[in-house]
């Protein structure tokens, strides 16, 4: 009933915010007929759907997500032009608007999930550790997230944390240090798994690439990667400033069920959704837009208290009324993840190979071009899992003489520099939605020094590495 209450304070809906919840939810369901059915002519329509709210919130949207948009539209045309066929224009817009469809579906596990006591027990648990406890505690949760939900975990996860301790901390020169904490600790842990996640976009995009070459041989790899990016990001985070604030020791009670609860929902949405996958053959990606949605009925549902139906009706209204806060979020990064797969369509493959083989670089100097062009070309608005592919998939197609795990870790690092500092990437875009603050904030000046000496680790080590060959 305290959620009843609350939802009838707050303002109504305005007819352009009802109107964008209305269009957001029924593309995602579009989104979802189109994972399940292959049919990519209802991505048309799911697209159309997505941009009418972003053109009626043209003017709050963000300068960024209006650029990028831009740069989609002629990108389009220029496809277009050249030659591209209807095929891959729908392909590509049912690729990009996945995410997008994710993030909407997220809002309703988070109206179900954030509020609930469970949640807010661990969250003010963690949030109120010492600095280096949190920092242990956000970066392994980001991982687990991370690797279980991808991004739409990353969000869920720093929504509930920043929450929590803006709700713990009155002083603004106490939270303002709070907040970068608790967000690097969060992006850390996130970052991380390009690494090595078995599960995650990125080593399921390269790996296929490299016959003969599975994640077993390159995990050593990527967990020692791991232990060296970690162990920076927590060395600049203990000589960062600290609040001179007492604080009272957060309370355990509870809060091992509660951590339980929250791993369990967790495991069930992905464990849901493989099932669906393996039981069914529903992709994964539609499979996870029907589990979220149903986890969070579920949650709510055992959660809270009351009678089912009024449950159900507070989930429905609380869901409806978080739909249009991401707009600015669904309208960037469905324009950056369709104009990296674009572009990919624009990119003369066979001169790129020739080039690369023309250049005669040694290892290690190939190593770092690599993640050089894939960060530089992420703070374009193309995406690291664009760049990175065709990277790798240059370089093998050129034969030149590179041990795959070298080549992998030189793309995943150039894909980890590149989400930490690119304001266009999809998580800096999540990040700086969630915390309010500018993404170049978050980027460049909360955690620029880590990601340059993590960089500069980096080609040093393969620089070794070649000399060792």
């Amino acid at each position: 009933m305290e959620h009843s209450r609350r939802h009838h304070e707050e303002p109504a809906l305005s007819r352009r915010e009802t109107f964008s919840a209305a269009f957001l939810a029924s593309a995602s369901v579009l989104v979802l007929v189109d994972k399940v059915s292959g049919r990519h002519s209802v991505a048309l329509v799911a697209l159309v759907m997505v941009l009418l709210p972003v053109v009626t919130s043209w003017r709050r949207i963000g300068g960024l997500s209006r650029l990028m948009s831009a740069l989609a539209i002629i990108a389009t045309l220029a496809f277009a032009l050249t030659g591209g066929t209807l095929a891959a224009f729908l392909l590509a817009a049912s690729r990009a608007l996945f995410l997008p469809a994710l993030l909407v579906m997220m809002t309703i596990l988070q109206a179900s999930a954030q509020n609930s006591e469970p949640v807010a027990r661990v969250a003010r648990f963690v949030v109120d550790q010492p600095p280096s406890r949190r920092f242990a505690m956000l970066t392994i949760a980001g991982h687990i997230f991370g690797m279980l939900l991808n991004l739409a975990g990353f969000r869920f996860l720093l929504a509930v944390a920043l929450d929590q301790c803006r709700q713990m901390t009155s002083d603004a020169d106490v939270l303002v240090i709070k907040e970068r904490r608790v967000v690097n600790a969060v992006l850390c842990g996130f970052g991380a798994t390009i690494m090595w996640s078995p599960v995650g976009i990125a080593l399921n995009l390269l790996l296929p690439l490299m016959p003969d070459f599975d994640w077993i041989d390159y995990a050593p790899y990527g967990i020692c990667t791991v232990l060296v990016f970690v162990g920076l990001r927590f060395l600049f985070d203990s000589v960062g400033p600290r609040p001179m604030q007492k604080r009272e020791p957060a309370s355990r009670k509870g809060v091992v069920r509660a951590t339980l609860q929250l791993i369990a929902l967790l495991i069930g949405v992905t464990g849901g959704a493989a099932l669906a996958d393996v039981t069914l053959g529903i992709p994964m990606q539609g499979a996870l837009l029907i589990v979220v949605p149903l986890a969070a009925i579920i949650w709510r549902l055992w959660s809270a208290p009351g009678p089912a139906l009024v449950k159900l009706a507070d989930l429905a209204t609380s869901s409806f009324r978080a739909m249009p806060k991401p707009v600015n979020e669904v309208s960037l990064v469905l324009a950056t993840g369709y104009l990296g797969l674009i572009l990919v369509e624009l990119i003369p493959m066979d001169s790129v190979r020739s080039l690369i083989g023309t250049l005669d670089l040694s290892p290690a100097g190939l190593c770092a071009v690599i993640v050089l062009l894939i960060a530089a070309f992420s703070m374009v608005g193309v995406s690291p899992m664009i760049t990175g592919t065709v990277c790798v998939g240059a370089v093998l197609g050129a034969g030149l003489d590179i041990p795959y795990p070298m080549l992998l870790l030189s793309a995943l690092t150039g894909w980890a520099v590149g989400m930490m500092l690119s304001p266009v990437t999809a998580t800096m875009i999540v990040t700086s939605a969630i915390s309010g603050r500018p993404a170049s904030q978050v980027g460049w000046r909360w955690n620029g020094a880590f990601t340059i000496t993590f960089t500069v680790l980096m080609l040093g080590a393969f620089t070794v590495w070649g000399w060792m060959l």
